[in-house]
């Protein structure tokens, strides 16, 4: 969300996550994503807005399961708790974009990929800080 005003203090490039995701997306062909995360991330425009950008459409959630998402993730994934059934609601919101017809899920909180993998679903994932991690790195590597 801060981004712009982070970059225009600093004299380094800045990788932001969003614009990093959207290159992947963009690379991997990917033109319509489901969004997973808190609910800043998938209700407000920050993350919305570059994708749109860049042509990706981007599918949220119905706000009440976004909104249990978001519980989840603050009453329990940040503080190592991992209940099945919150898993299972997770599992759930990311089958329910395959109704949405997305070609994947962007896992939008460090937390997301803690309690859910990609053999426990049917749609791809994209794990943010994986795909950041690596242009990083890339970016260290040139």
């Amino acid at each position: 969300m801060m981004a712009s005003a982070v970059q225009q203090r600093i004299n380094i490039p800045l990788l932001n996550i969003v614009e990093v995701i959207a290159q992947y997306l963009v690379e991997k062909k990917i033109s319509k994503v489901g969004l997973l995360g808190t609910k800043r991330v998938m209700y407000e425009d920050f993350f919305k807005n570059i994708l749109a950008f860049r042509g990706i459409e981007v599918v949220v959630p119905e706000e009440n399961n976004g909104y249990e998402v978001d519980r989840i993730i603050y009453q329990e994934l940040v503080k190592d708790i991992f209940k099945k059934e919150s898993v299972q609601k997770i599992q759930t919101c990311v089958n329910g974009f395959a109704d949405q017809n997305v070609d994947a899920v962007i896992l939008g909180c460090t937390e997301l990929p803690m309690a859910i993998t990609q053999n426990m679903v049917k749609m791809l994932l994209i794990d943010c800080i994986q795909v950041h991690i690596e242009k990083a790195m890339q970016y260290i590597l040139q």
